[in-house]
């Protein structure tokens, strides 16, 4: 993956009580605080941002920001609360809560983006009851572990990829299994069979009444393997269907918020 966002490599100061006492608010319907994110990001995040430590790109520069998709929220989010490639999960500092993660993500694309960053729908419009409802059917469907893993949804002009990924390049147990749900449903998509998806995200969910209808042949489904997982990549000729694509990328998008997130068509490798 191209993205390398390199958010709080490490924490400066331990534990405080300033994060210690509090509970993990839900990011869903409640607004971000740039204020408090401020106080998270110099605790756990400027160690490396303010100075560059390791590559990590500078928050008074936000040209070297240019690469990373610094303006795509979710993928910042989910990157600075799991870790990627040389971050590790909140900055070392596990007692911050999801919260604390996303209002320091807020401080700082607002710094990068002079105020003008805003919190994509997604994250703001499915609840923290809705999210957990997701996860848990998930398990029953999806045999890889969520936590060790990324949904990466981009949206193509032909329709789509979507891309799961382990975090750690060493997990071969979640490759493993990462592939081989890709590859099994792949193959029930190719015929019209979007039970799977039904079974997490109900019956009604956009776009999916859509492709369940789609004439044979007319929504191509393409699986591969990736370096770290898989991906299916799916096309269409029919704009009608491609719009159904795109709207059910974005109900994947808004379901999966905590381990999900939105990425672009060259990103087809890991």
């Amino acid at each position: 993956m191209n993205i390398r966002i390199a958010l709080a490599a490490s924490a400066l100061l331990t534990a405080s009580a300033v994060f210690a006492g509090e509970n993990p608010a839900p990011v869903a319907g409640n607004k971000l605080d740039a204020g408090h994110g401020a106080k998270v990001y110099r605790s756990a995040c400027a160690g490396c941002h303010d100075k560059g430590k390791e590559g990590a790109p500078r928050l008074d520069r936000p040209e070297s920001w240019k690469t990373r998709s610094f303006a795509s929220f979710s993928v910042m989010e989910n990157h600075a609360r799991g870790g990627f490639l040389k971050m590790p999960p909140k900055g070392r500092r596990p007692l911050l809560s999801d919260r604390d993660v996303a209002d320091a993500v807020f401080y700082m694309t607002q710094r990068l983006e002079g105020g003008k960053t805003a919190v994509p729908a997604s994250a703001e419009q499915a609840s923290a009851q809705r999210l957990d409802e997701v996860a848990k059917r998930g398990t029953r469907v999806m045999p890889f572990d969520l936590d060790k893993t990324t949904h990466v949804f981009s949206k193509t002009a032909q329709g789509g990829i979507q891309q799961v990924v382990a975090k750690q390049g060493t997990d071969a147990e979640q490759i493993r299994l990462i592939r081989q749900h890709l590859a099994e449903i792949a193959g029930k998509f190719a015929h019209g069979d979007f039970s799977a998806p039904a079974r997490i995200h109900g019956e009604d969910m956009p776009g999916l009444a859509e492709l369940k209808r789609a004439a044979p042949g007319s929504l191509k489904v393409k699986y591969s393997v990736l370096e770290r997982g898989a991906q299916i990549e799916y096309s269409a000729d029919d704009p009608a269907l491609v719009d159904a694509i795109h709207r059910w990328f974005d109900a994947q998008l808004s379901d999966h918020a905590r381990h999900a997130t939105e990425g672009h068509c060259e990103h087809h490798s890991h």
